[in-house]
This record gives structure tokens, sequence and C-alpha cells, in this order.
């Protein structure tokens, strides 16, 4: 589960037929002073992950969208930020990450100005991730490419993702008073089953305590959208918002 022991899934795609997903995360409250348990202040993640499945390496396999923020590999002086697809492969029941494909830009922080979406699609061979920073000010756009290495295309049949610790199975921690909203939606020909219920996939998760989820469709594409908050006597840990 993306975090804790609370993921909400709304649907599935019939035959592994998802064409692409998207995750939302914007804040209308939002307290000063989110660290993560690891990386320390301002760290944070904003995932979207697909479904585990078995690749046609015969391991199990998951794709994951991910912006990373004020993380560093060997030196704590040296932070940035990153948005990247990772191809990753659980070998002896831990995750291992065999490639990704990652740009780099200015360290982010968190406002109620500004939302973050990921978005991710298949086609030609290759997966494509989109990230977008949106403020009232301004809007910028951060594409990546990597090839179907593990073979998503035929077995994409969920999506899931919020904002979370910034990476190593940390944890986000908010103070209160804190709502955000994230929103998870996918695209497929037929979405069929929809349902909540509770995923395991990444390992990062947040303090939040999880409403419940609103969903809606349009079309092809299923919404799922739940806020989620930090009061003083805050619940369990959230997880991740998850459509399948």
């Amino acid at each position: 589960m993306e975090g804790n022991t609370y993921g909400v899934e709304g649907g599935n795609a019939s035959n592994n037929g998802l064409n692409d997903a998207v995750v939302q995360v914007s804040f209308s409250q939002l307290a000063s002073g989110e660290s993560d348990n690891l990386w320390g202040s301002n760290a944070w993640s904003v995932q979207l992950n697909s479904n585990f499945f078995t690749g046609n390496n015969r391991l199990g396999d998951w794709i994951q969208f991910v912006l990373q923020n004020n993380i560093y590999n060997s030196s704590p002086t040296q932070r940035f930020a990153r948005f990247g697809i990772w191809n990753v492969t659980n070998v002896y029941g831990s995750a291992q990450i065999y490639s990704n494909t990652s740009v780099y830009f200015p360290i982010q922080t968190l406002s109620t100005s500004t939302s973050y979406s990921i978005a991710g699609t298949y086609g030609n061979s290759e997966i494509e991730g989109q990230l977008v920073i949106s403020s009232p000010s301004n809007t910028y756009s951060y594409l990546v490419y990597q090839p179907d290495k593990y073979g998503l295309f035929g077995n994409w049949s969920s999506a899931s993702g919020t904002i979370l610790g910034g990476g190593g199975l940390s944890t986000a921690d908010f103070k209160h008073p804190t709502t955000e909203t994230t929103t998870v939606q996918i695209s497929a020909p037929i979405i069929t089953n929809a349902f909540t219920q509770m995923e395991y996939t990444t390992g990062e998760q947040n303090n939040l305590t999880p409403g419940t989820p609103g969903t809606n469709t349009i079309g092809n594409a299923y919404y799922v959208t739940t806020t989620s908050t930090k009061w003083k006597d805050c619940g369990p840990r959230n997880t991740d918002l998850q459509v399948r």
C-alpha cells in the first residue's frame, strides 16, 4: 500500500486496457513545516504508480512516474528536485530499480496556490511521463520518455498516487491544519467494477487522514477524488489514492 493501511481504488480497466493515467495534488490549507523523516524539511514526492504485473523478465514489476523534491544522492548539502520514470522490479521481496530517466529542476516549495499533476501514457513502445506545475503566475511542464522495458503495455490495469515521502520508505509529515486533495484519473476503452479497497504498491507514506473518496465518469475516463487532512488528533497514516 502506498503508505500504510488505507489504499483507495476506484475501477477496473477491462482486459488490462488502461491507456493513460493522471494524478493531481493540491492544497486548500497548508500549515508551514512539512518535513520528511528521512530527508528533512520540505522533502516529499508526488507519485503515480501502475499496478504490479509479471513482466517479460518473468519477475514482478511496476512503473513509477515520480516527482521527488529536496532529496540528495550522497551529500545533504547537494539537494535537487527531479521528475522521472522508474522501471521497478521486485527481487527477493524488495524493490530494485533497474532503469530510470529523469529531468532535474529547481527545488519546489509547497503552497495553496500551486498544484502538481503527473500524467503517464504508453505509445510507440515507449512510456511517457509529463509533470505540470501550475500556479497563478507560471506553468511549467516537463516531459520524460522511457522504453517499455518490462512490458507495461497489455498489463496496465490500475493507477495510484498522491503526495508521499521523498523516497526510501520515508514519510511526509504535515502540520495542522492541512487539507490536501488528490484526484486520480484513468482512461481506457472500458471501465468496469468501480469500488474502493486497500492496495499495495510503493512504500512511502504521509501522515494525512483520508476522507471518503468521490467518483465521477466522463466518457472513457474515470475519476476518484479524496480530500485528506491533518489535525491535532489525526487518525491512521494515509496511503495513495488508487483507481483500477
